[in-house]
């Protein structure tokens, strides 16, 4: 993870799904080549892509999404 400005992580390749909701500075997380993105962390449709990782903590945030901490586990 990565503080920066947000226009600095939108020209460095970070993805921002939520429009103007944003402060001037953000969080940008990685996920090696496969995710950046600003916010309070990467968003993936399925983990098969992702290798292996370790879930730190789960929650529920909504109906049928849920909300997972992890580690990436060196291979």
């Amino acid at each position: 993870m990565a503080m920066m400005p947000l226009q600095e992580a939108l020209a460095g390749g970070a993805l921002a799904f939520f429009g103007e909701r944003y402060p001037e500075t953000v969080k940008v997380y990685r996920i090696g080549d496969y995710s950046r993105e600003v916010c309070g962390g990467p968003h993936v449709s399925h983990t098969r892509g992702m290798g292996t990782f370790r879930i730190l903590k789960a929650e529920n945030i909504g109906q049928g999404v849920q909300r997972i901490r992890a580690d990436l586990v060196a291979e």
